[in-house]
């Protein structure tokens, strides 16, 4: 093998290694974040990872910011807000069509369902209409008003854990807002 490809060989490599660890890093963080692990234990797998860091303290809230966090394909920015009882995560993203499609499709690969949704004008509360209506109706209701309006509409899709959704206190809790210019996805952990 001449010297020029082994050299790419060799580059490739590191480049191939070098994006699996970034992806591995991100995946454990998160993986922990959405697992039924106590709230003490994901804090500590989020300090102890290093690609947060510490970016302003107030009385009892620690914050912390991630300056590229990739889920799935999309790239996010976030900011970690720590509170005694609780964390919230936040990641921002300029609004794409596409990146809000994705963000959906990502929420329901990692085991979210939409429990209530703000489109335009209207509000439609999934958990509530499920106590009167067949969950096939209620999948036609959702799809139906979430194409009502144009993508770049304003909307604000609150999810839950499927195996949570009907938890009175659940512990993990997503947010999706567009305001069609940016999309913000805000992650709530007790």
């Amino acid at each position: 093998m001449s010297r020029l490809s082994l050299s790419a060989v060799t580059c490739f490599s590191l480049i191939v290694f070098f994006h699996t660890h970034v992806s591995f890093a991100n995946g454990f963080w998160w993986q922990a974040l959405l697992s039924d692990k106590p709230l003490t234990e994901v804090r500590e797998v989020i300090k102890q990872g290093g690609e947060w860091y510490e970016c302003d303290a107030f009385n009892q809230m620690t914050v912390m910011c991630l300056d590229e966090f990739y889920y799935y394909n999309i790239a996010l920015y976030g900011e970690l807000t720590l509170r005694n009882q609780s964390m919230t995560l936040s990641f921002l993203a300029a609004y794409d069509a596409q990146t809000l499609s994705d963000l959906i499709l990502n929420l329901r690969k990692d085991g979210f369902v939409v429990s209530a949704l703000d489109i335009g004008d209207e509000h439609y509360d999934v958990r509530e209409a499920l106590q009167q209506q067949s969950p096939e109706s209620v999948d036609r209701d959702v799809v139906l008003l979430m194409n009502q309006y144009p993508q770049d509409a304003p909307r604000t899709l609150d999810w839950l854990r499927a195996q949570e959704f009907e938890a009175s206190l659940p512990k993990v809790k997503a947010n999706l807002t567009s305001d069609g210019e940016m999309l913000e996805l805000t992650i709530t952990r007790l």
